[in-house]
């Protein structure tokens, strides 16, 4: 709730992305380290995965994440855009499984790998953090062909 102007009480729906951000400061103020989160992630992102790969949607699917993978080639030497698109291409994968807790679970994750890839990937963009992200479109690239053909 926020005060109003004039002394009112206005009332706002919940926002997913602020209930991410919280959670993710929760995270933070817990020292969990990245690779707990990271680990995390693997649990969740292969049950999202096959359920997008066994739905009726999956090829539509494939088209939307390609044109995400083709958006992080675009900034590949970006590191900030780069890790905003790359959060978005595993943020819509999530929610193309249909499941709203994965898809609210990922986001908070997300909130914490993405400032700490950009942190990273600033203070040592190098020719290897170019080339970390390209592994990582090619890894995604193969990972859309499975879903197309429904593996």
């Amino acid at each position: 709730m926020v005060r109003g102007v004039h002394g009112g009480v206005r009332i706002h729906q919940p926002d997913h992305r602020q209930a991410a951000r919280t959670a993710a400061l929760v995270l933070q103020a817990r020292n969990v380290s990245l690779a707990d989160v990271f680990e995390a992630r693997t649990i969740i992102e292969p049950a999202a995965v096959r359920n997008v790969a066994q739905g009726r949607g999956r090829a539509a699917a494939a088209r939307e994440l390609r044109v995400l993978i083709a958006e992080q080639a675009a900034v590949i030497h970006d590191p900030d855009a780069f890790g905003k698109v790359n959060a978005r291409f595993l943020g819509r994968l999530v929610s193309l499984a249909d499941n709203q807790t994965l898809t609210i679970l990922v986001e908070m994750l997300n909130e914490v790998v993405t400032r700490a890839v950009t942190a990273v990937s600033q203070v040592e963009d190098d020719g290897d953090s170019v080339a970390t992200r390209r592994r990582g479109i090619r890894s995604q690239e193969r990972l859309v062909t499975l879903i197309a053909d429904g593996d």
